[in-house]
């Protein structure tokens, strides 16, 4: 036991994750992201884990929450938790606790699925963004948009290699297929399971980005 408290206590910034796969696969790359760019202690928790070590943390220490956790749910209905909401992607923190999450249970609206085709489309590099608005130009489109609903997979596929996000790939096929899809369904015919992966991908990404330095540095000055 006194070595498990040893561990608790020499680490600096906990990730624990849900019992979905898919957010242990994000929780583990966010450490490798820690590992790399900070100088900071991290580790990866379950759910369980952290509930059985919970009397040990410290206000001291940091905890993030990725998914559907009960430990996340009394945090993220606090004021001033939110910083940043999108459709239903959100993320926040209080003090050292930091929730990412996505509402699984979200109804989207024909505007909300709009919506999501943008923040694809803003997710592609600079250069490629100016190449395909130049082609949309050409060939008469009026949009980016409108143009990647016309593109054949064969012809996309010639722009790029691979979708860079923060440390996943998105790869050239998933992103075309998303976007085919998201430009097919509506509001009543949307799987949710064929699109939340892709939104965990995009809000770790806003998070590691735009929220973590915020979140490690305001804790630290409070």
């Amino acid at each position: 036991m006194s070595n498990e408290l040893e561990t608790v206590h020499n680490t600096d910034i906990i990730i624990c994750h849900d019992k979905n796969k898919r957010n242990r696969k994000l929780a583990d790359q966010l450490l490798a992201l820690f590992s790399k760019d900070t100088s900071y202690s991290s580790a990866v928790w379950s759910e369980q884990v952290y509930a059985d070590n919970k009397v040990h943390i410290s206000s001291q220490q940091w905890v993030i929450f990725i998914g559907n956790i009960s430990e996340a749910e009394n945090i993220k209905d606090m004021p001033n938790f939110c910083k940043f909401k999108k459709l239903n992607m959100k993320y926040g923190w209080i003090g050292t606790r930091a929730v990412i999450q996505v509402d699984e249970k979200f109804q989207f609206s024909s505007d909300d699925i709009k919506e999501l085709r943008e923040i694809l489309i803003d997710l592609l590099p600079k250069d490629k963004k100016e190449e395909l608005e130049k082609l949309a130009e050409k060939r008469g489109e009026k949009s980016v948009g409108a143009l990647l609903a016309a593109l054949t997979f064969k012809e996309f596929a010639r722009l790029f290699i691979i979708m860079p996000m923060v440390n996943i790939v998105l790869t050239v096929k998933v992103y075309f297929e998303l976007y085919k899809y998201l430009f097919s369904v509506t509001s009543k015919t949307l799987n949710m399971k064929k699109i939340i992966p892709f939104e965990y991908d995009y809000l770790l990404k806003q998070f590691y980005e735009n929220g973590l330095k915020t979140f490690i540095e305001g804790s630290e000055d409070a």
